[in-house]
Formats: C-alpha cells, structure tokens, sequence
C-alpha cells in the first residue's frame, strides 16, 4: 500500500484524535470527517452496542439528517442483516466479505435504509476494549465509486483499537 502525502496527514490527524482522551460519543463523531477523507468515502455512521439491551445506540454521524440515525435504532437493526455478522468479524472487514453485493441490494434493509441515503459500498469497523464494545464505523460509499479494497482495510487496521 502506498499513501501520498496527503493520505499520510489525514492519517496522522486520525491517529492524533485517538490519542487524545475524549469521550466516546465525541471521539467517534470528530472521527468522522477525517477518516471518510482518508478513506475517500460519503458517510460514516457509528454505533454503540449493547450487551445488556441486545441492541446498538449511541448513533452519530457524519452526513445526512439525525432522523436516519434514530430510525435505525427504532427499527432497522432489526432487519439489518449485515452488522451483527460484521461485530462477529473483530476486525475492519468489507460488507461484501460477509455478503455478496448482489444480494444485499434485494433485502428489505437496503430497499428502505441503505438505498434512501445513496448508501451502496461498505466497511466497517467495530472497535472493542477487551470484551465491551465501545463503537463501530460504518463507513459508506456511494454506487458511482469502487468498492472498497484491501488498502482501506489496511489502513483500518493500522488504527484498530
């Protein structure tokens, strides 16, 4: 993997805010922009899960309206069927390692979630301090770019808690 200069700055910028103490919900919003530009991606969203609760929560974002966020905590989690597999993984993976692009875009999840926000590419990340959760990056582009690759992965794994 190769990163210009540009690339190497925005990675030092995301590895300067993770060594800042900063609260989790803080943390993982002013991660937003920086990784998205370093990662050439359109959204990022991230979530908290919760044992207790059986479900994510904490939801903030870099684009778009809050009301998506929300509506995922309310109702779309539950017919996502991406993100528990993903959680499973421990490591920054492809959404098409876990499934196939082909079908994902016929599931009712990406009819009426993903595909509302132009959300067609993905890669996530779900960050652990020992066995609690402490947030994942769900990192998105959009139909017009590539899927992501072995470079963003790697990148993602250079600042894997």
């Amino acid at each position: 993997m190769y990163l210009n200069s540009v690339q190497c700055t925005q990675l030092a910028t995301v590895v300067d805010l993770l060594a800042h103490p900063l609260p989790n919900d803080r943390l993982r919003a002013e991660l937003a922009r920086p990784l998205m530009e370093l990662l050439n991606a359109d959204y990022l969203a991230s979530y908290v899960w919760s044992e207790a609760e059986g479900r994510f929560g904490e939801g903030v974002c870099s684009e778009g309206d809050s009301s998506h966020l929300r509506a995922y905590e309310k109702d779309y989690q539950y017919m996502d069927p991406i993100s528990l597999q993903l959680r499973a993984r421990r490591v920054p993976t492809l959404v098409t390692q876990v499934v196939a692009q082909r079908e994902l875009v016929k599931t009712e999840f990406f009819e009426r979630f993903l595909k509302d926000e132009g959300l067609y590419w993905g890669i996530n990340l779900f960050g652990h301090d020992g066995t609690t959760d402490v947030g994942d990056l769900r990192i998105w582009r959009r139909l017009q770019k590539q899927n992501f690759g072995a470079d963003e992965v790697q990148l993602l794994r250079m600042i894997y808690p």
